[in-house]
């Protein structure tokens, strides 16, 4: 029988598509025990996959599954040249799919770090290019609005949000790991939230995971472990302006100019989308003008996280945050306080997937999506 590279037998992988049917569908599930890090393929089913181990986790992407559809796979060592690559460059890491840009991962020139740009297939940007890579017709509001970014206005009573200099907090990155692969390039971050003078507020652990998928959409998974230096409780305040993960869009995408707002619950628009909880939320338009057509961008909430379904914080002018922590500005009245208290010596991980799409929200099936990663096939190994 085969060997892997680990030493260790051939594994066979069981996939079941359960209650719906499955089309493209990102599969990342505990890696066989002794299996090492590298490229693999699946084999099986008349279907040969890419596939890859990395953090302890196997990646790959399967084809269409029909309702109740059960598949067995063979894993077996490959090598191959990858299709998602990490690349350091002076600006910090860029990511390439398939031999085209995705996005670039930036540790300087801001307080904190961003994603700037990010591009949708065919390679329009979903972002702001202002202040980082300003275009003409950009709006100049909110200059600490950069890409896709983690902030929080109140952590332990530091300002990670705006950046005003009597309380500004930074995040600082003192370990970048990066990997291309087959099927994903990882980003990792070892990440400190600093109160001013240097204190440290929360140590965060970040994972960034970006999917060489085809055809009309681009995934990027974003996986982050907060906890207190040296066991410490954290606290995140009460405040509007914070994004567990945000979004600034592009200009033209502005709901104000034309975009549209949507969530999982059927809320259109900022009037009802503003401070509701949903599993997703997504943000399309046309960004420049109408030479590409409409793209868009969705935050996916993933179940298993604290206070999902999140609440958002989203606006006409073309902020989209995941934000479950207002509750005092969302509902006025209340009583309510949405101060989150994470306990000394505990630590607590939240899961968020960017799903950057063309067209709108229903041309990308973006709701189809959300429940194959929130809902996905069940697994099993077994090893021969």
């Amino acid at each position: 029988m085969d060997e892997t590279p680990s030493g260790g037998h051939e594994r066979t992988l069981t996939v079941s598509s359960g209650p719906r049917a499955r089309r493209e569908v990102p599969l990342a599930v505990a890696a066989p025990a002794g299996a090492a890090e590298g490229d693999y393929v699946l084999e099986g089913a008349g279907d040969l996959l890419r596939a890859q181990i990395a953090h302890g986790r196997l990646l790959a992407i399967l084809p269409a599954l029909s309702i109740g559809e059960v598949r067995t796979y063979t894993l077996r060592p490959s090598a191959a040249d990858p299709l998602a690559v990490a690349e350091s460059t002076p600006a910090g890491v860029t990511i390439g799919i398939g031999g085209a840009d995705f996005v670039t991962l930036r540790l300087e020139g801001a307080p904190k770090p961003f994603l700037h740009p990010l591009f949708a297939p065919g390679g329009t940007s979903v972002v702001r290019g202002w202040p980082v890579e300003p275009s003409a017709g950009d709006t100049t509001d909110h200059v600490h609005h950069r890409g896709v970014w983690i902030g929080h206005g109140d952590v332990n009573g530091a300002d990670a949000w705006e950046e005003h200099a009597e309380r500004l907090g930074r995040i600082a990155a003192d370990e970048v790991d990066t990997a291309s692969g087959a099927v994903c390039a990882h980003v990792a971050l070892n990440l400190r939230w600093l109160l001013p003078g240097g204190r440290v507020a929360t140590l965060e652990r970040r994972l960034h995971r970006f999917w060489a998928v085809d055809g009309q959409v681009r995934l990027l998974d974003i996986e982050s472990t907060y906890s207190g230096a040296r066991g410490a409780w954290v606290r995140f305040g009460d405040t509007k302006e914070g994004a567990l993960c945000g979004v600034r869009v592009a200009t033209g995408m502005e709901g104000s100019r034309g975009g549209r707002i949507t969530t999982a619950e059927g809320a259109v628009g900022e009037r009802e989308a503003w401070g509701s909880a949903a599993g997703w939320c997504d943000y399309s338009g046309v960004p420049d003008g109408r030479r590409t057509g409409t793209v868009g961008v969705a935050i996916f909430d993933h179940p298993g996280n604290p206070l999902h379904p999140t609440r958002w914080h989203v606006r006409d002018y073309g902020l989209m945050t995941a934000n479950p922590f207002a509750l005092s500005h969302y509902l006025p009245g209340s009583g309510l306080q949405g101060d989150w208290l994470l306990p000394a010596g505990q630590s607590a991980t939240f899961r968020f997937r960017l799903c950057v799409h063309r067209g709108d929200a229903d041309a990308a099936e973006v709701a189809r999506r959300y429940a194959d990663w929130a809902f996905p096939p069940q697994v099993r190994w077994a090893q021969g």
